[in-house]
């Protein structure tokens, strides 16, 4: 019995000390609605009889649902000991303490109210910072602008907080309104009036805005070697003129075509006549077709009846073809060689294969060296041998005999030449100075072949006469008999 009498005082003393300890840490605690974003009213905790109310606590958020409860001395595992969870299925979503923002600054005042949801309640925020919630101007995150021209507004020094320091005529005042540009002009400031001076006078980060608008969008035509640039036209008492920066106030060109050789941006700047402000440039971009550079160099081999020229390798992109003309664009002919057999100049000219643009013409003179004229020739046959004669060459012209149609012998340029053999023979003109020969003269002959010598069949001397008796001589051949060697 004593025993029983023992522990129960032991629970008692348990149940004060806890109680003793909840009621400190937990009196205060508010016991919040289930309804999401609903008004919570903070209250105790109660403890019945020695023993704390515990509350189911499934997501662990540390706080439970009134809906679920248990008695015990100590929180069992899965219980929380406040209650006002609005979803004890979302560990994010609990009851949390907000302050009214009346001034909608983002910064609370000291007046609460606890809600659970997900989302901020209207009109309240997560912090009661605010030291004039009747001002959204002024918080503690309020930036006060050291004005130190007197204009009423501030430049760069900036101080942050409710209130602004000090101030006097000579350091400045701070003021609320910021974003003087030039904080010792007292003339600058935001919403000052703007005159053409070239300076941003209302500081909105423009210069002159009562300046024409910028000119219209400009034509471009991109050629070989220029690009042509072409404006449109200004309103009355505006000029528009053409620059080559953007900031440029050139007045030397205001024509209607701008023709650019080289680059690839040029400006276009519209000015009053009246005020001479000038407005924001027009940015023209184009892109003027590279010519290609003029072929090199070509070899040029003058031979007889013809020269060959030829090229060298053009570069990556180019073809170089041979033309007739300086300024031909014929594609006819990019061979490394070309043979001419008339003339005395022909040309070469690159072509870029993108763009089709082509080079200045490279003029390659060349001179072919004559082949004389054929010769020309008579034949005279005799008996036994044909006596070929040449006629005379020109000035300059040696004419020889050869043995074959291709033959280049010096040997013989004699006047005649006489053929006991054969049936041809050529004449070929070489000229003294290139040593180009002619075609060949062909000659054709024939000789008169001698019989041959008789023959005797006896000699029959006499008394005072002897008798010489010949043979009979070949079909077509007749002897006759001769007092001399040569009788004929």
């Amino acid at each position: 019995m004593n025993s029983i009498i023992k522990h129960i005082n032991c629970i008692k003393v348990i149940s004060v000390l806890l109680f003793l300890v909840t009621s400190s840490i937990y009196a205060q605690q508010p016991s919040i609605s289930d309804q999401k974003d609903e008004k919570i009213t903070p209250q105790l905790i109660p403890i019945d009889g020695g023993m704390n109310t515990y509350y189911r606590d499934a997501d662990g958020d540390t706080w439970g649902t009134s809906s679920n409860t248990t008695q015990a001395f100590v929180r069992p595992n899965g219980y929380a000991s406040r209650s006002g969870d609005c979803n004890d299925s979302n560990s994010s979503v609990y009851p949390r303490r907000y302050y009214i923002d009346n001034d909608g600054d983002n910064a609370g005042s000291n007046q609460e109210r606890w809600y659970c949801g997900t989302n901020v309640p209207a009109n309240y925020v997560t912090n009661n910072s605010d030291c004039n919630d009747n001002d959204p101007a002024i918080n503690p995150s309020t930036r006060w602008y050291l004005d130190r021209d007197l204009d009423n507004f501030g430049g760069s020094t900036t101080f942050i907080g409710c209130s602004p320091p000090g101030g006097s005529p000579i350091s400045g005042y701070y003021r609320r309104a910021g974003g003087d540009c030039n904080d010792n002009n007292a003339s600058i400031f935001p919403g000052a009036t703007e005159i053409c001076d070239g300076i941003d006078n209302d500081c909105d980060g423009a210069v002159d805005e009562n300046k024409p608008a910028t000119p219209a969008i400009v034509t471009v035509v991109n050629n070989c070697g220029n690009s042509i640039l072409t404006r449109g036209n200004p309103p009355s008492g505006i000029t528009w003129y053409w620059q080559s920066s953007s900031s440029g106030t050139s007045t030397s060109n205001s024509s209607v075509n701008l023709f650019r050789g080289s680059g690839s941006v040029y400006y276009l700047r519209a000015r009053n006549n009246s005020n001479g402000c000038w407005s924001n440039a027009r940015k023209v971009n184009y892109n003027v077709k590279v010519i290609p550079s003029p072929p090199s160099v070509t070899t040029v081999s003058n031979q007889c009846g013809k020269s060959v020229l030829t090229r060298g390798n053009p570069p990556s992109g180019i073809t170089w073809y041979w033309q007739s003309s300086s300024s031909g664009t014929s594609t006819a002919n990019s061979a490394p060689s070309i043979t001419r057999t008339t003339g005395s100049t022909y040309y070469l000219r690159a072509r870029n294969n993108s763009t089709g643009c082509w080079s200045g013409s490279l003029t390659v003179r060349y001179s072919i060296k004559a082949i004389p004229t054929k010769p020309t020739a008579s034949v005279t046959k005799n008996c036994g041998n044909t006596v070929l004669t040449r006629g005379n060459p020109p000035s300059g012209i040696t004419w020889y005999w050869q043995s074959s149609a291709g033959g280049t012998s010096t040997a013989n340029a004699s006047k005649t030449y006489t053929r006991t053999s054969g049936t041809q023979f050529f004449l070929r003109a070489r000229n003294n100075t290139t040593a180009c020969w002619s075609p060949s003269l062909t000659i054709n002959y024939s000789i008169n072949t001698l019989p041959a010598t008789p023959t005797i069949k006896s000699v029959t001397q006499n008394c005072q006469s002897t008798v010489i008796t010949r043979n009979n001589p070949p079909n077509g051949i007749t002897w006759y008999w001769q007092s001399n060697a040569s009788g004929t």
